[in-house]
């Protein structure tokens, strides 16, 4: 798992600095900068604070999804949720 590339770039796709992930997660600075560069440290806890945190999808931290848009954030858990429409 990748999760090194998927946090950083959703951090910074979010426009946060370090700083503002460690405040919206109660981690030091130092855990959530050594957390973007060693996947091999992101338990499932830690994925669930960050994917909160940074309100993303754990499978985007992870890389198996793309970083996404808001708009594509918001179909999937449309579809997730299982509010689609149901067709006939």
């Amino acid at each position: 798992m990748d999760g090194t590339n998927g946090l950083r770039a959703l951090r910074q796709q979010k426009g946060y600095r370090l700083h503002h992930v460690a405040e919206l997660t109660s981690y030091p600075i130092a855990v959530v900068s050594r957390d973007e560069r060693d996947d091999n440290r992101l338990t499932l806890p830690k994925l669930r604070t960050y994917a909160a945190a940074l309100d993303c999808l754990i499978a985007e931290i992870t890389g198996e999804l793309p970083v996404l848009s808001e708009d594509e954030r918001r179909a999937i858990r449309f579809i997730i949720k299982g509010q689609f429409p149901m067709h006939r």
